[in-house]
């Protein structure tokens, strides 16, 4: 099962808290897992995301997370910025690891 590719099973449907990081990049989940993310937490429960700023709004995570908000099935609780990567050292550093900013994102399920 892939997240974007349709409902989820039902013993996928209960969980308190989702975590997704390092994910919301090319080839990777795309806009609509945020259903799927939706769908796996019940009512009450959080969703956090983690989010490379680059990313966020040209790939459409950041206008399909507008789009639940304003459909009342999330509601934004905080987010926290910060430079990832930013600890490693020159010799460490790859095209895929270098300091960048991102943030984290908390949503609760309506």
């Amino acid at each position: 099962m892939y997240l974007g590719t349709g409902d989820l099973p039902e013993k996928y449907k209960d969980y308190d808290l989702l975590v997704c990081s390092g994910s919301l990049i090319p080839q990777h989940i795309p806009p609509s897992g945020f259903d799927q993310m939706h769908q796996a937490v019940k009512k009450g429960g959080y969703i956090v995301f983690s989010v490379r700023d680059r990313y966020y709004e040209p790939l459409g995570h950041q206008k399909k997370v507008a789009e639940m908000v304003n459909a009342g099935k999330i509601k934004f609780v905080r987010s926290y910025e910060w430079v990832k990567h930013e600890e490693m050292d020159g010799e460490k550093r790859t095209d895929a690891f270098y300091p960048e900013p991102a943030t984290v994102f908390v949503y609760q399920r309506l």
